[in-house]
């Protein structure tokens, strides 16, 4: 709407809605409040090789995770390691690992990202033996890495894999 004032010569101005003004308002606000927090994971590499004639020994995982920090600074964690047995299902088979997180960032288990940042860590087998996994030889499975923040956020990241045997 166009109105002409006195004082303005032919200048027209735009008149405002108060709702309008209201409206844009609020929008502005909650446009630069706090954006959700949490992280964003994906598995970049993984594999899981068993070694049989080393069933005493660990058996190799190596996992590339990517990780982002999506609103604000985040502080994360290795939750957990799993493999399930595809097709996944309810009543599919699944073990547990115990791993640990290598932090590029020094020896810290907590890897600390600035909003928006991104890195990749690798998560590696601390526990986990080649006899346990014998039964798993040339399976399909669902490779899971659970991460953790401070808050209590959690992304998994998931790839499928198969656990290779030599």
């Amino acid at each position: 709407m166009r109105l002409g004032v006195s004082g303005c010569g032919s200048l027209p101005l735009v008149r405002l809605d108060r709702t309008a003004l209201l409206l844009s308002s609020t929008l502005l606000l909650a446009c630069q409040g706090d954006e959700p927090g949490g992280i964003e994971a994906a598995v970049a590499m993984g594999q899981l090789t068993v070694t049989s004639a080393q069933a005493d020994a660990l058996a190799n995982l190596d996992v590339t995770v990517e990780i982002q920090a999506k609103g604000q600074p985040e502080e994360v964690s290795l939750g957990e390691v799993t493999i399930t047995q595809q097709p996944v299902t309810d009543d599919s088979d699944q073990l547990a690992f115990t791993a640990e997180m290598m932090n590029p960032q020094g020896d810290d288990p907590v890897v600390r990202l600035a909003k928006g940042e991104e890195i990749n860590v690798r998560v590696r087998n601390s526990g986990t033996t080649n006899a346990d996994l014998e039964a798993w030889c040339r399976l399909p499975v669902e490779l899971a890495v659970t991460l953790e923040t401070a808050d209590g956020d959690e992304a998994t990241a998931t790839a499928n894999i198969t656990v290779r045997c030599q």
